[in-house]
């Protein structure tokens, strides 16, 4: 955004755009192949007990408005269109509250690549900082995780 190399409001469109029928496409798909599709992105074979209706519960709670949220929630983003469709929530209210929230993201990242475009050597200097530090908690609670493991393994072989 910064770079000047295509006019803002080009890149703007462009990218809810391209959100916008991304996650048309995801919607459909999901619509109809269902559960199914998610399934295979997940490497679920079968499904998981109650995993559906937890599912089906966010959407009954909050309907097509928690389609808003989608591109911020990193970790299930690319499956949670495919269960609108799945779950048959109303196309044309997804796609509204989708195009909601991809404008929200779009003009979060678009705001973030004006501001570092200038400093842009000190964004990724502190960006690689960063990474190497949440890499660092990220191996510790691995590590944390796996001795928890092994060491209630071999308290419930005692046990026995």
């Amino acid at each position: 955004a910064g770079q000047n190399a295509v006019s803002l409001p080009a890149m703007f469109l462009a990218a809810c755009l391209g959100g916008v029928l991304g996650a048309a496409g995801a919607f459909l798909l999901g619509r109809r192949y269902g559960m199914t599709v998610i399934r295979r992105f997940t490497g679920q074979s079968r499904p998981k007990k109650g995993g559906d209706e937890e599912v089906r519960a966010l959407f009954r709670r909050f309907g097509e408005r928690a389609l808003m949220l989608n591109r911020f929630l990193w970790v299930i983003r690319g499956v949670v269109l495919y269960g609108a469709g799945a779950f048959n929530l109303h196309f044309g209210r997804a796609m509204v509250w989708t195009t909601i929230g991809n404008v929200l993201w779009v003009s979060l990242l678009m705001v973030a690549g004006l501001v570092t475009a200038d400093n842009w050597d000190a964004a990724v200097a502190n960006y690689e900082r960063l990474a190497i530090l949440f890499g660092g908690i990220a191996l510790v609670v691995l590590l944390v995780g796996l001795v928890w493991i092994v060491w209630r393994g071999r308290a419930a072989k005692r046990s026995d």
